[in-house]
């Protein structure tokens, strides 16, 4: 989700940074909580649930980090020849 909104940037950017800023405003013990709960009991519902909630601060990092890498030289380099083309 970072990716795409760190390349796109724009409207996809707004909207996947507004499902990320969501997704970090709701308390994660208690969306694993409740997540677990409504898988059932066990090892592997827990690491799907921590899996679910924990991607927002991942997403976040790629996000600006792949904004910082489109602002290179050497991206811009790449975008004005006419080898290849964005």
């Amino acid at each position: 989700m970072g990716s795409l909104a760190g390349y796109f940037g724009g409207k996809v950017d707004v909207l996947i940074s507004w499902i990320i800023n969501v997704t970090w405003s709701i308390p994660t013990l208690l969306l694993v909580i409740a997540i677990t709960l409504a898988l059932g009991k066990g090892y592997w519902q827990v690491f799907i649930a921590v899996g679910l909630t924990m991607w927002v601060e991942v997403a976040r990092v790629v996000r600006g980090q792949i904004i910082s890498v489109k602002t290179m030289p050497y991206v811009t380099a790449v975008k004005s020849t006419r080898i290849y083309k964005f």
